[in-house]
């Protein structure tokens, strides 16, 4: 494991690759979400197509200490610190379900961010109450509710995942550590400092966006996908069928290429503009 510190909190994280573009991943906020569990399968594969990856645990979560700040500003404060620390220039930022409001907000407010791509992600701005707001608070509440133990993550798992041939003992025994103990304690530590609605993302300063969905998502409905990419005029829209909350778990390969694909051109698009020439996608 590798640690850095980060705005005084002993960070864990995984950096594979070393040359190419940058490509950053953000998890989620649910238990046992970190980056062995969330993005186990996407590291490696992303790196070996030409990038350099960063994955980190956010703080409260996988291997990062605790915070004493247990606000979800204060975790996208200590996301953009990461960052900073590692000088990270022009990357694709990846974020999934909470990680891609991370993700996306750093984006709309940092000037060098190549592109964005959001899994699953949670509403990035308030509307109207729907059908998919109704799924949404009973995830909530599911989560809320979550005590710890490994019969209670597999039924969690299940949740998450739509194939119950996917849903593996490795995957359940991990999460289930990454979820015990300390852990469990940090997450209802977050759920006691949530004040209100989150800050809307202004959609009109984000970059060149993917969004990945699965149909059968029960955290996050479609609905919410096809009104996220008709808002973001420069944005792009995949759905895995069969699938819910995790495609990048679910089907790696095919989730590795398509953005390892974006995240190629999103760097060309942000070199013509940095260097000031225009890209032919055709050239």
């Amino acid at each position: 494991m590798n640690y850095a510190d980060i705005l005084g909190i002993k960070t864990n994280f995984t950096k594979a690759g070393g040359s190419g573009p940058t490509v950053v991943l953000f998890h989620g906020s649910s238990p046992g979400a970190c980056t062995e569990v969330s993005w186990g399968r996407n590291v490696d594969d992303i790196a070996e197509a030409g990038f350099t990856v960063y994955a980190f645990d956010q703080p409260g979560f996988g291997n990062t200490n605790h915070p004493e700040d247990f606000s979800l500003e204060f975790r996208i404060n200590h996301a953009k610190a990461f960052l900073e620390a590692f000088d990270v220039q022009w990357p694709v930022l990846v974020g999934n379900s909470m990680g891609g409001y991370i993700a996306a907000r750093i984006a709309s407010e940092i000037d060098n961010t190549a592109g964005l791509v959001l899994v699953s992600t949670v509403p990035l701005a308030a509307r109207a109450e729907s059908e998919a707001d109704s799924g949404e608070a009973t995830h909530s509440q599911v989560l809320g509710a979550f005590e710890p133990g490994l019969e209670n993550m597999r039924k969690l798992t299940s949740k998450t995942i739509f194939d119950p041939a996917k849903v593996t003992e490795d995957l359940v025994q991990l999460r289930h550590e990454m979820s015990s103990g300390e852990r469990d304690e940090a997450q209802k530590q977050m759920r006691a400092a949530r004040t209100g609605r989150r800050p809307d993302v202004e959609f009109k300063k984000l970059p060149t966006t993917l969004i990945v969905w699965g149909v059968q998502d029960g955290s996050v409905g479609m609905e919410r996908a096809v009104s996220l990419c008709q808002q973001l005029p420069e944005s792009q829209l995949h759905v895995f069928n069969n699938c819910g909350h995790w495609p990048q778990w679910e089907y790696p390969d095919a989730f590795n290429s398509l953005v390892s694909q974006f995240a190629r051109r999103c760097r060309i698009l942000a070199r013509s503009q940095s260097e000031g020439f225009e890209y032919e996608p055709n050239g």
